[in-house]
Order: structure tokens, then C-alpha cells, then sequence
């Protein structure tokens, strides 16, 4: 069971193994759940922390399990590591947090949390552990560190910036492209006719990307073009692109590619540890 555990566990697309399903006591009732305080009502029913836990045991949400874990595995190392987090850097992360929400005011920031059922601990417990994770993550990854995966992996962190229009329809993104060719504004096509939420109101801008973040078919496309050539249609995981190449900008470590990398390297060491670490369901 613990070998199954952990392996889920890395897994990231987290599979519900129907043999896992089947050990142990996985099927039965929830006897013996501890008794809980309750966390929501559904009409006349209440449902209490044990109704939780039975639920959590009996389909093995991964994520949600896969996040409780990690988050103690790192609460593990933090106390390893003599990690502290100091006030001032506390406070700052607070003062962050409420920022990018756009909780300019205490009143704000009290109704933002009763809506959530949060208290102002629970706000600071969730600053204070976001802080450690950051101070864990330039303990175990330093610059060298940092800076020898970028020379090794150099034109991973190669970015290029992009326009798409995206759509689900061969046809339709044919049609779109005939269009381009023919001279119409790709950015007013995309306004119109991309099938992205997100990027349709930014007239099909997509941002900076890593070339290693992009899909092989995307990128084996945008990196043999140049800039300012619109591509496409091109297929990948069930949708049609058109692609405008705004700009390349070669790799270089700066602080957003540094940031990155050490995203990276704890992402590969919490992987590690999911697939080595003593991990047990227990109920």
C-alpha cells in the first residue's frame, strides 16, 4: 500500500488506482472517524470533518491528499533546516498577500476572510508558511546551484513572445489564416475569433513563454520561424492555433529566469521526496 501511496503521490495527474481501492479497509464505513467540528451544511444535513475524511478515503483525491503531504514534508524540512521566518518578512507577506487581492483596507481584509470562515491567524499561518517555503527554497538551491542547471539547460530558458488565435475547428482556423494572409489584422481576428477566454480580450496575447514550457509541436514550429511570421493553423491537445511571433529573447539569468530555475529544482526535490519519504494512509 505504501509503495502505491507514494507513487500516486508523484504522479501528477494523479490516478485513482482501482487496486489501491481495494486494499485494506478502504470500502468499508466510516467507523471509527474521529468526531469533528462541522464544516458545511448541505439543506438539513451537516457535514462534520469525519464525513471528509471517509470521503477523502474512499476516493483518494490525490491533489488534495498530494497537497496536505507536501505541505508537511516542508514543514519537515523547514524545522531540519532551523528555518524561521522574522516579523518583518512576515508582516511584508501579508502586506503582499493583501495587495495582490486588493485588500486596501483592514474592514476589507476581515470580510475577505469571514467569507472563508478564516481568522487573521489563519491569514498569517498561510503568509508565514508561503515565506518559509521561499527561504527553504534558496537554503537547498543556492546561486551556484541555481546557476550550474542554467548552463546545463541553457536554452530551456530561451523565452519568445507570442500572439494566438485559438479555435477547435480545422476549418475555421484555415479560414482565419486565409484571412491573415490576405491582410487582415491578426490581433482584430483574434479579438473576434480566438476561443480563448483569457487571451481573446487581450487581442490573442499570450505572453512571455520559456521555450520549455511550450508543447513540442508548438515550439518545434515558433522556433524555426522568425520574428514577425504568423504560423499555422497548428494542432495540439485538440485545438488549432495561429500563431504570431512578436520578439525572441535569448536565455539569461536574470532574476525572473533564476526564480524559475529554483521553482524547478524544489519541484524536482518535493518529487524525491514523494517517491522516498516514509508515507502511509493510515485510516
Amino acid at each position: 500500500m505504501r509503495l502505491q501511496l507514494q507513487a500516486a503521490l508523484a504522479n501528477e495527474e494523479y490516478p485513482v488506482d482501482n487496486e489501491v481501492l481495494q486494499e485494506g479497509d478502504l470500502s468499508q464505513e466510516g467507523e471509527g472517524l474521529p468526531e469533528g467540528e462541522t464544516l458545511l451544511r448541505v439543506g438539513e444535513d451537516y457535514l462534520e470533518t469525519g464525513d471528509l475524511i471517509r470521503y477523502l478515503r474512499l476516493t483518494l483525491n490525490w491533489p488534495v491528499i498530494q497537497g496536505l503531504v507536501k505541505r508537511t514534508l516542508i514543514e519537515q524540512a523547514l524545522d531540519d533546516h532551523d528555518i524561521e521566518v522574522e516579523e518583518e518578512s512576515l508582516e511584508a507577506r501579508v502586506e503582499e498577500f493583501r495587495a495582490e487581492r486588493g485588500l486596501l483596507t483592514a474592514a476589507e481584509t476581515e470580510a475577505w476572510l469571514a467569507e472563508r470562515s478564516l481568522t487573521t491567524d489563519d491569514l498569517y499561518d498561510l503568509c508565514e508558511f508561503a515565506a518559509g517555503e521561499e527561504l527553504l527554497k534558496m537554503k537547498l538551491f543556492d546561486d551556484e546551484k541555481v546557476r550550474e542547471r542554467f548552463v546545463f539547460k541553457r536554452s530551456d530558458y530561451d523565452r519568445v513572445e507570442l500572439y494566438m488565435i485559438e479555435v477547435k475547428s480545422e476549418d475555421k482556423a484555415r479560414e482565419l489564416a486565409a484571412l491573415v494572409r490576405d491582410g487582415k489584422s491578426f490581433f482584430e481576428l483574434a479579438r473576434q475569433h480566438s476561443e480563448n477566454d483569457e487571451t481573446r480580450k487581450l487581442c490573442g496575447y499570450s505572453g512571455i513563454c520559456t521555450r520549455s514550457s511550450l508543447r513540442p509541436e508548438l515550439e518545434s514550429r515558433i522556433y524555426g520561424a522568425e520574428r514577425g511570421d504568423v504560423l499555422g493553423p497548428v494542432k495540439s491537445l485538440g485545438s488549432h492555433y495561429l500563431i504570431l511571433v512578436e520578439e525572441f529573447h535569448p536565455a539569461e539569468l536574470d532574476q525572473t529566469t533564476v526564480e524559475t530555475i529554483r521553482d524547478e529544482l524544489f519541484s524536482l526535490w518535493t518529487r524525491e521526496l514523494f517517491e522516498t519519504g516514509d508515507i502511509e494512509l493510515c485510516v
